[in-house]
């Protein structure tokens, strides 16, 4: 019952950074569930496959899809 409420919530916080509201998106990507800390839990979750693809959809919309352009040239 737990995953599904942190699926939940990762779902509720992948809600707040559609629309690209810059702060919104400062603001989760800082400081709910920062870049590092993703891939750690991606690292952990091995075959728990529903809370990997909440996990990608959350990064995709925080990080990937977002307005800040030079994400991945800073990460790489």
């Amino acid at each position: 019952m737990r995953i599904f409420n942190v699926i939940q919530e990762l779902k509720l916080i992948r809600l707040c950074c559609e629309g690209a509201s810059e702060a919104a998106e400062f603001k989760v990507r800082e400081h709910v569930l920062n870049w590092e800390v993703a891939q750690r839990i991606l690292g952990m979750c091995k075959d728990l496959w529903p809370l990997k693809i909440a996990i990608l959809d959350y990064v995709n919309h925080a990080f990937l899809d977002s307005s800040d352009k030079d994400f991945l040239s800073r990460k790489a």
